[in-house]
């Protein structure tokens, strides 16, 4: 819990696995609070965007004391990780997306789009993503089991979709999950560069090419 862990990049996070970083509380209470926490975070990053807040400013964003959010995660790093974490199990839960279930292409679509409804989580994501490459960073580890859960998710749908037969089985599935992971990754990039971006339309537009590759 050294102050000099508070201000490096953030552990960035997906749906699992998580790395704690401290002995946090374990009981149902405190997993409440812990969860209040995250959603606050998660709310003060999705208004006022990601620009590399100290754990110290995001406290008191919260009208916290920083000790106080160290009593419930490991370190800064941990708590933005966890913010990623909710959000990409929201994203899931999310009502819109009733009656969609993984593995599904038109999911991944949605969630690309609901990134982009809030570009302070995208940029917390992207910015951890390429901070990660090293294998020192504290990220390195979560991101490369992020990618092969995303990857697999979206290797399980083509293959559903192969055998529903509206995917070609001439596809590889395993190239066009990668394709399409790395797709969205770029996508999201320049619609926090350019606004005007549509990445979740063209995605859905990558999709649609995909399926009708079927003879």
């Amino acid at each position: 819990m050294a102050s000099k862990n508070h201000d490096q990049e953030p552990v960035e996070a997906g749906v699992k696995p998580s790395v704690k970083g401290g002995a946090a509380p374990k009981s149902a209470k405190a997993e409440a609070r812990r969860e209040a926490i995250l959603r606050g975070v998660t709310e003060i990053i999705t208004r006022d965007g990601y620009r590399h807040q100290s754990l110290r400013e995001l406290a008191k964003a919260l009208g916290m004391e920083a000790q106080h959010v160290l009593y419930y995660f490991g370190n800064r790093e941990e708590l933005l990780q966890g913010v990623i974490e909710l959000w990409d199990a929201d994203s899931v839960r999310d009502p819109d997306l009733a009656g969609m279930v993984l593995p599904s292409l038109d999911l991944y679509v949605a969630a690309v789009r609901r990134s982009c409804a809030a570009p302070g989580i995208g940029y917390l994501y992207l910015s951890l993503a390429a901070n990660a490459v090293v294998p020192s960073h504290p990220a390195h580890e979560f991101m490369k089991a992020r990618q092969e859960m995303v990857r697999r998710d979206l290797v399980a749908a083509i293959e559903a979709e192969q055998a529903a037969g509206t995917i070609a089985q001439t596809i590889d599935a395993k190239v066009a999950a990668r394709q399409l992971s790395a797709l969205a990754n770029g996508l999201q990039l320049q619609a926090l560069i350019n606004p005007d971006c549509d990445p979740a339309g063209d995605m859905a537009a990558a999709i649609r090419h995909l399926r009708g590759q079927v003879d």
